[in-house]
């Protein structure tokens, strides 16, 4: 192997081991169509964040523990379109989560903006929410109800108004055999569309690295550092 080649397969090698130190810091999404990802807005209420051509997702929480129950009307593989029935369910307090939530909002005026797309994660779902009052096919309000509890610190969120999906056609959300990737498709125009994705985190249980994990982390780079010396300077440690 080429010297190159084998400082870039420690680094891979170091991230990889990282990446199972670290836990939660982790977590990802695979990849999207149709979604364009930003960092946690100060406000997603109507009128703040609009796109005619991209929905917009966010990462809300990682590693973290539920206080309380949360209400779900998808957590089963499916597609729900207002005809099929919901699987309604809760996940558990004491489970671990990520959050993630996803936002349409046009630009006014306008006479209705379709969007289509998936998001494919790195882990099973346990449950999508976007169910909100004035939809008469949801048998109770989740979206509002798990945002005191999911929604990312420092993010005003719309409440008490039909920003969520009302499931028929367009309005559909898909949740693959596997549970890692929901697809939808919905119009919106008046109001926004938005719905909340829950899985189950990377790793779980190591949400800090501990004594052992550092120690482990130190050998990988000093490991890591002396492999790359060495390619550098290959008589170096020769004894003279």
């Amino acid at each position: 192997m080429c010297r190159s080649s084998l400082v870039r397969a420690c680094g891979v090698t170091l991230g990889f081991m990282l990446c199972l130190i670290a836990g939660p810091i982790c977590a990802q999404i695979v990849s999207t169509t149709g979604v364009t990802l930003i960092a946690s807005p100060a406000s997603e209420k109507q009128d703040v964040l609009e796109s005619d051509t991209s929905t917009l997702g966010w990462t809300e929480k990682t590693g973290f523990v539920l206080p309380v129950d949360v209400t779900a009307e998808i957590t089963a593989p499916g597609t729900y379109d207002g005809i099929n029935p919901f699987t309604m369910g809760t996940v558990a307090h004491g489970t671990v989560v990520n959050s993630y939530y996803f936002h349409a909002d046009p630009f006014d005026p306008n006479s209705g903006v379709s969007y289509s797309g998936s998001i494919t994660f790195a882990t099973p779902i346990l449950a999508t929410i976007a169910c909100i009052s004035c939809d008469v096919a949801c048998q109770v309000e989740t979206l509002d109800a798990s945002t005191p509890t999911l929604g990312a610190s420092g993010t005003i969120y719309q409440t008490k108004s039909c920003h969520g999906y009302e499931y028929g056609t367009p309005d559909t959300l898909t949740l693959s055999p596997d549970r890692r990737t929901v697809t939808f498709s919905n119009s919106a125009s008046g109001a926004m569309d938005d719905f909340r994705v829950v899985t189950k985190p990377v790793v779980t249980g190591s949400p800090a690295l501990g004594p052992p994990g550092l120690v482990v982390l130190t050998l990988l780079l000093l490991i890591a550092a002396g492999r790359s010396r060495a390619l550098r300077h290959p008589g170096a440690s020769r004894v003279r």
